[in-house]
């Protein structure tokens, strides 16, 4: 990947204008693993996530191996604060033990967080005033900026980090709404109240919050034992399965699909409930499997879905399965990633 990027021909000088471009940050790590010998995320564990007390998150790489230096990090709402909040204190970190460390120079911190090429006009404002080493310029501030809606804001004026982590195409409302609804609330001159009874509303808020659940039918259809524990022979997918098998048991499913490769997976879901499990049937090559939660159900007479939603991520994959009078069975397997088109197929199968 970084050999192809090098020969990407420039047809401006660095600086003229404004292209948003993960290539050049890949180049960045592919650079320090070639020098040092060691991927990023190692090479980052002793000098900054072990001192700021988190864990090495996990790093997708490219196919060569090379962590992908522009995206793949996947970060907890909360280290994304805590790296916030190093920005804010100028690179500096306290461990908790009286230990004091400059982490990160105070002068790249400045740096780095400056605008250095103009990158607007654009047709929403916080994307374009301004871009510096990784980081965006806000209204207020500065932030870090992934894609689906993930942000890390850092607002030096009213001595405040935000962190968000999201599932949107639309992350300019999401930001919007910080600044219309959060910021006017920072009571600058008293701060967080001293009983903490701010702190006890919002995990109580917190803990109240659940996902969104898919509307399945009460009870199942005739159509339930007729399916239940047949397998349904299928093309080629891209997904690479050879069968699929609906496994049902009141309000319990499990969908167990063989590959062409003769491997099985079964993945269990339930109407009621969103069921913890992961698999590797996902369209990802770098990442060996993905933790999701499964709820399924019949959603008329002849449909049945299985709604699998990524835990770690935004994306949501559903399998519907559409079942005639006979032995036919139409299977459509949807993709629905926020910021990317939805990816569908479809395939006609037929029950063994």
């Amino acid at each position: 990947m970084a050999a192809h990027l090098l020969r990407v021909a420039l047809h401006l000088s660095p600086g003229e204008h404004f292209v948003y471009d993960s290539g050049g940050s890949h180049l960045l790590s592919a650079a320090l693993q070639s020098r040092t010998g060691m991927p990023l995320p190692q090479f980052l564990e002793p000098r900054l996530f072990q001192p700021l007390g988190l864990d090495t998150p996990p790093w997708a790489p490219s196919p060569g191996g090379v962590s992908l230096g522009g995206t793949g990090m996947s970060l907890l709402t909360e280290d994304i604060a805590v790296l916030a909040e190093l920005y804010r204190r100028g690179g500096r970190w306290s461990d908790g033990d009286g230990g004091d460390r400059q982490l990160v120079p105070q002068a790249w911190v400045d740096e780095a967080t400056r605008a250095h090429v103009d990158n607007g006009p654009s047709a929403t404002v916080d994307w374009g005033l301004g871009y510096g080493y990784q980081f965006w310029r806000s209204r207020h501030g500065y932030r870090m900026d992934g894609a689906f809606g993930q942000f890390g804001l850092v607002i030096p004026e009213l001595d405040l980090v935000v962190a968000m982590t999201a599932g949107t195409a639309d992350s300019a409302s999401e930001l919007q709404l910080v600044w219309d609804h959060l910021l006017p609330g920072v009571d600058r001159a008293h701060g967080p109240a001293a009983d903490g009874a701010g702190d006890d509303q919002l995990a109580r808020r917190l803990g109240s919050l659940e996902l969104a659940a898919p509307e399945f039918l009460a009870a199942p259809p005739a159509a339930a034992a007729r399916v239940s524990g047949r397998a349904i022979a299928l093309p080629f997918t891209t997904l690479g399965i050879a069968t699929a098998t609906l496994h049902l048991d009141g309000d319990r499913t499990t969908l167990e699909t063989v590959g062409t490769d003769g491997s099985v997976e079964r993945l269990g879901a339930a109407r009621t409930a969103w069921v913890p499990g992961e698999t590797r049937l996902w369209p990802h090559p770098e990442l060996t499997s993905t933790r999701t939660g499964t709820r399924a159900g019949w959603v008329d007479d002849a449909a049945f879905e299985v709604h699998e939603q990524c835990i770690e991520s935004a994306a949501r994959r559903i399998w519907r399965f559409e079942f005639g009078d006979g032995d036919d069975v139409r299977l459509t397997v949807g993709l629905d990633l926020p910021f990317w088109t939805p990816r569908t197929e479809r395939v006609a199968g037929r029950l063994a």
